[in-house]
């Protein structure tokens, strides 16, 4: 297994694709911006005119902007529902393209996501997981699946994702998929698969937090520069992930959906990560 880690997609999530051309709805405001100014100066042009091609002041011109500001003429309704449509487009296009792009990211991250701070707050050693982890362990979590494996459950992901915005249409949410009972399905075929390479625990701690710390981003706020990914971060990660998997398996209804479900070798690694992980 190659556990070298090279940039990943996953490291640059909230980044754009680069783009030549100027997207709709910013070129909707651009030009119900330049419509504006244009109305603005035929309005200062034709005072000028009436004084007879004086200068005006910056009293007289400001008089004008504040006017157009609080009562804009009917020409620029318009405009400015254009602006907003086109703006709402565009903001929709982006939103389906990431979910699009990342849709197994998002349902394994979902499972320990409350760990995070609230957006726009640092990380704070022992009580959150810094949300730059998720590059480096969706990395780690593709190492031990394997490409083949991975791209099966992206396009499972993708798949699911599309049936929901095909039944729901304007009207979808990621919460649609979140909610739908394949997620959980999907993610825990990610987990199940993932343990088997857990036999030696020690070990593969080492691996993850060496390659989760040693691969995160820089922090942006000066707070949360002191956080790292250590074992005990380990361990917390790892219980989240597993949330009640425990649980369904100590139920026997349950852990007979899980035989039909999974071969016994792939079982027995999940219960002795998951027992080990409580040592």
């Amino acid at each position: 297994m190659n556990e070298e880690h090279p940039q990943s997609e996953a490291d640059n999530i909230d980044q754009l694709p680069p783009d030549d051309g100027m997207p709709d709805g910013l070129a909707a405001v651009k030009k119900a911006t330049d419509f504006a100014l244009s109305e603005v100066l035929d309005a200062l042009r034709e005072i000028a005119r009436e004084k007879g091609g004086d200068r005006l002041t910056f009293s007289e011109i400001k008089f004008q902007f504040q006017a157009f500001m609080d009562d804009p003429n009917a020409d620029m309704v318009s405009p400015y529902e254009n602006a907003w449509r086109a703006c709402s487009t565009t903001a929709q296009a982006t939103q389906w393209q990431k979910v699009r792009k990342f849709p197994l990211e998002r349902l394994v991250v979902r499972r320990f996501e409350h760990l995070f701070p609230p957006r726009g707050q640092p990380a704070i050693q022992g009580e959150h997981l810094s949300r730059r982890v998720i590059g480096p362990f969706m990395f780690a979590l593709q190492q031990l699946l394997g490409p083949e494996l991975h791209e099966q459950y992206e396009t499972r992901c993708r798949d699911l994702v599309t049936e929901q915005r095909e039944i729901h249409g304007d009207n979808f949410r990621w919460e649609m998929v979140d909610k739908h009972p394949d997620a959980d399905s999907i993610t825990d075929d990610v987990l199940v698969h993932s343990s088997r390479h857990f036999d030696n625990l020690d070990r593969r701690r080492r691996w993850l937090v060496d390659l989760i710390d040693g691969n995160m981003p820089a922090a942006k706020n000066e707070l949360e520069r002191p956080w790292q990914f250590g074992e005990n971060e380990f361990r917390i990660l790892m219980k989240a992930l597993f949330g009640d998997i425990p649980e369904q398996l100590a139920d026997p209804a349950t852990m007979s959906i899980w035989r039909r479900r999974y071969n016994e070798a792939s079982l027995v690694g999940l219960v002795t990560l998951l027992e080990n992980l409580e040592q």
